[in-house]
């Protein structure tokens, strides 16, 4: 038996995304702290093989990796975009 009590939050407005780094994303490799998160968008969790992380700033993303993402669901879009983002360059700067 554990010693504590898991328990579910509603926070409003707030969804739970679920998501995988791709392998050709452009998030593999990044620390964190390089993502430049939305103010209202917190990764809070990060699975890795049979282990789980909680991310901090220097914490590096690698494909694979299967994230917990608190956001907005208008924030779901974001979300995507910035795992779906070609290597080599962020979502927010045009191609080279």
């Amino acid at each position: 038996m554990l010693p504590w009590r898991l328990q579910s939050v509603r926070l409003p407005c707030l969804s739970s995304l679920n998501v995988t780094i791709p392998a050709n994303s452009w998030v593999d490799g990044r620390r964190v702290v390089e993502l430049d998160l939305p103010a209202g968008m917190w990764l809070s969790l990060v699975g890795r093989g049979d282990e789980f992380l909680v991310p901090q700033g220097p914490t590096v993303l690698k494909a694979g990796d299967r994230l917990t993402v608190l956001a907005s669901p208008s924030e779901k879009e974001q979300v995507e975009s910035l795992l779906n983002s070609a290597p080599g360059r962020s979502p927010g700067r045009p191609h080279q």
